[in-house]
Order: structure tokens, then C-alpha cells, then sequence
């Protein structure tokens, strides 16, 4: 059924649903033709001439206006001005990092039985450990590379944690453990998303994208004190403006467009690995369950939203026994999640490629698997909170989001 699906995918989806579905079904009709190697996949020559290119044109700029410093072209103070001109342009567009938040991390001494059930994990299944486990009161579980040594951080949030089975924990740290694998490991697909410099470079990219943009009359209106918005001057100017950045506006967005494709391309086949090396350690139907409890996030977004609203610190508990009901009524109806998030392709996608994948003795093959889950408790929910409310250690770090 995926097979026919994927020989009827238009090229270059629309939207960008429809562009995750896409690369998730080409990602199974490799592991189909190829089951062998199936999540084998090169790392991408255009993802890197795209990310280099940001950093590259930084470069440039900077260079070119050093020239314009030291050989000074035209005259010294026109010279000076077309350098600050040039360098407050490349600054201004330059691959620096994204918004950024706060995290709070969790100490081995704060949370002993969460990594002492990670390592265990870690060593069962083979996959490489983390290096700091951060906390975040969102629904958001993640796996990000920190700094110049590109440290493994693991990002647990503390709602979606809670309202998750032991069952669904593992299965949840399994699948972005296996995301985060070195791109050096024979045949694995890397996930840019993860990746700090192909997020920086994004960001620069999107940044031209705005310095570009052709500009409105009302956004260059000067407001008259006291009398409203001004009249609309220099139309002539304006228009030719927009006139002359028309074309290299389009270029950057294109740009732009064409480095998201590749990532979505590149990241849909990391999840496809991840997804299929889940099933294969924790079995297909425990992965399969897993899956189909994404059904109760959009009942978790409300309660996360009312508690906002309220301006309360939203009880834990509370969450774990709403989380049992929201999971006993869609276990009711019958249907499955659409998709885990925007992040994520179609659940169906996911379900089949799981189901190809295999693995359903995982569990049979490890008879300790169950005691690792198990440990996965409320006891972790706990260590969780007193990390993300400081407990022994109060240090935070900055992670682009």
C-alpha cells in the first residue's frame, strides 16, 4: 500500500504537512526496496552547500568591507561609511543563533533514579548515553547538540512526562535517543534538526528573507505628533525600492524554501530510523502503542493553556489521573492520532513503517526490558519537579528553541 502510495506523491508538496507525509513514505519505500540497508542515507551535498552558504556570504560581506577599510577605494570617510554599511549588514544577517530559552538541567544527585534508568536503557538497547538531561515545564521532549563539544542535552518536559505511561516514557527516550546517534555510525541518518549549525544557518537565512522583504507604505509612514499617521512620502522611491529587491527577495526565499525542503527530507528519514530501530529494541506493538497515544496531546495542550490562563503552578498529580481519563476515552473511540505533531508525519505513515519494520520478539529476546520501564515511575515525575525547581543544582542554560 505504501509502495503505490509513494510512485503517486506529487514533487515539491505544498503544504507542509503534506511534505513531512511525503519524505516519511520515501524513507519507507527505502527500507521496502532496500531492506537490508533500508535506513541507510548519505548526508546531503545540498543540506551542506545550503548551510554552508549562509556562513559563506557572512563571510564575504565581512571581507569586503575589511577591503573597503584597508585599501580605501574611494575617499577615506566614504570608505569608512560604505565598511559599517557592509559589516552592519553582514552582522545584521549573520548565522546566529535563534531564540533561545532558559533550561534548567538535572543533576545525578536530583534525579538518581531517572539516569540511573537512562543508563540502563542506554546500555540495553546500545544506544549512546546523554550527556545532561535539561527540564522544561512544556509539552516538548527533545535531543539537542550544546556548545563547541556538541553535548548530547536530552530536554524533558515536565507535562508530557507526567501524563505518559512507563511504557510510552521508554519508548519516548528510545526514539530521540536514537535521533541524536552520531552521524558517524555506518549508514545512519542524521537528523538536522539537532544540528546547531544547520539552526543557526536557518536562522541567518530567514533573517535576509526579512532585511529583503519589499517594504509597504504604511510601514514606512511617519506618524505626525498628536495628529495620527502621517501621509504616505517618497511613493516614487518606494516603488523603485521594491522594484530593485523584488528579484533578490525572491532568491531568498527560495533559498530559504529550499533548505526547509531538505531538512524535512533529511530529518523525515531520521524519524523513520528512529521510529524502526524503536520497534526493533521495544517491539513493534509496544512502539505501535505508543504512537496511538498521541490521541490525548490536543487535551493536554487545553490544560496546559487553562493553567496559564489561571497563573497557577499546575499540579502533577492532577495531570497523571486527567491523563488516564483522556487516554480511556480515545482508547474508546477507536481512532488514532493523526499525528504526534506538526513536527512529525501522518500516524498512519508511522504505524505501517513500524509494522514493517519488525521486531515484535524485542521483548522476548530481552527479559529485562520490563524492569527498565518499570523504573520509569512516578518517582521520576517527582525528580523531575525538584530539578525544575532547582533542588541542588540552580544552574540554567541557554538552548536555541
Amino acid at each position: 500500500m505504501i509502495a503505490s502510495t509513494v510512485e503517486t506523491v506529487a514533487p515539491g508538496p505544498r503544504t507542509p504537512t503534506a511534505r513531512l507525509d511525503g519524505a516519511y513514505q520515501a524513507a519507507t519505500q527505502l527500507a521496502r526496496v532496500r531492506p537490508a540497508d533500508g535506513t541507510r542515507r548519505p548526508s546531503s551535498l545540498r543540506l551542506l552547500a545550503l548551510t554552508a552558504s549562509a556562513y559563506a556570504i557572512t563571510t564575504v560581506l565581512l571581507g569586503v568591507a575589511a577591503v573597503f577599510v584597508l585599501t580605501r577605494p574611494i575617499t577615506p570617510v566614504l570608505s569608512w561609511i560604505a565598511a559599517v554599511a557592509i559589516a552592519a549588514l553582514a552582522l545584521r544577517t549573520a548565522p546566529w543563533p535563534p531564540s533561545r530559552r532558559q533550561l534548567r538541567l538535572a543533576e545525578p544527585a536530583v534525579a538518581p533514579r531517572l539516569f540511573a534508568a537512562l543508563a540502563e536503557l542506554c546500555k540495553h538497547t546500545g544506544l549512546p548515553d546523554v550527556d545532561q538531561v535539561a527540564v522544561v515545564f512544556d509539552d516538548l521532549i527533545d535531543l539537542r547538540t550544546f556548545g563547541w563539544a556538541n553535548r548530547r542535552v536530552l530536554i524533558l518536559g515536565l507535562p508530557r512526562w507526567a501524563a505518559s505511561t512507563p511504557e510510552e516514557r521508554g519508548c519516548i527516550l528510545v526514539h530521540h535517543l536514537a535521533h541524536g546517534w552520531s552521524p558517524r555510525q555506518p549508514g545512519w541518518p542524521p537528523d538536522p534538526r539537532g544540528n546547531r549549525w544547520i539552526r543557526c544557518a536557518q536562522a541567518g537565512i530567514a533573517r535576509w528573507c526579512h532585511a529583503m522583504r519589499p517594504l509597504t507604505p504604511q510601514e514606512v509612514a511617519r506618524p505626525r505628533r498628536g495628529a495620527g499617521p502621517g501621509p504616505r512620502r517618497s511613493t516614487f522611491t518606494l516603488t523603485v525600492t521594491n522594484a530593485l529587491v523584488t528579484l533578490p527577495y525572491r532568491l531568498t526565499c527560495r533559498w530559504r524554501e529550499a533548505l526547509e525542503a531538505e531538512i524535512v527530507c533529511c530529518a523525515q528519514a531520521a524519524d523513520h530510523a528512529a521510529d524502526a530501530l524503536t520497534a526493533r529494541l521495544l517491539g513493534a506493538e509496544r512502539t505501535a502503542r505508543w504512537l496511538r497515544s498521541y490521541r490525548w496531546r490536543d487535551d493536554l495542550r487545553r490544560w496546559l493553556r487553562r493553567q496559564a490562563e489561571r497563573d497557577v503552578e499546575p499540579d502533577l498529580a492532577e495531570l497523571s489521573v486527567l491523563a488516564q481519563r483522556w487516554r480511556a476515552a480515545a482508547e474508546g473511540d477507536g481512532a488514532s492520532a493523526d499525528r504526534a505533531d506538526e513536527l512529525h508525519a501522518a500516524t498512519v505513515l508511522r504505524l505501517d513503517a513500524v509494522g514493517v519494520s519488525g521486531g515484535a520478539s524485542a521483548s522476548e529476546e530481552k527479559p529485562d526490558l520490563e524492569q527498565i520501564l518499570a523504573a520509569l515511575d512516578a518517582w521520576t515525575i517527582e525528580e523531575l519537579r525538584a530539578a525544575y525547581r532547582g533542588g541542588i543544582s540552580r544552574r540554567a542554560v541557554r538552548l536555541p528553541r
